[in-house]
């Protein structure tokens, strides 16, 4: 998405912006060996599971606890 930023704060301090791709395969390659190895502990992110027939009530739960929730899962 776009991003705004004060341009002139950028020039009067003389700051660097730099981007960068965002995920390669790498990245997710070694995400993905630090959660198998528990190097990563991922539960506190997950705020609830809901079943597949429940999708519905599972986006609902978002937008009303969109302050609130991290990751909402729909289980297949």
């Amino acid at each position: 998405g776009k991003v705004s930023f004060d341009a002139g704060l950028v020039q009067d301090r003389e700051l660097n912006l730099r981007g960068s791709i965002m995920y390669k395969r790498e990245d997710y390659e070694r995400a993905i060996e630090l959660i198998g190895s528990g190097g990563i502990v991922t539960d506190p992110l997950i705020s609830r599971h809901f079943p597949f027939e429940e999708y519905l009530q599972a986006y609902r739960y978002i937008e009303e606890s969109r302050d609130k929730v991290m990751k909402v899962f729909i289980d297949l």
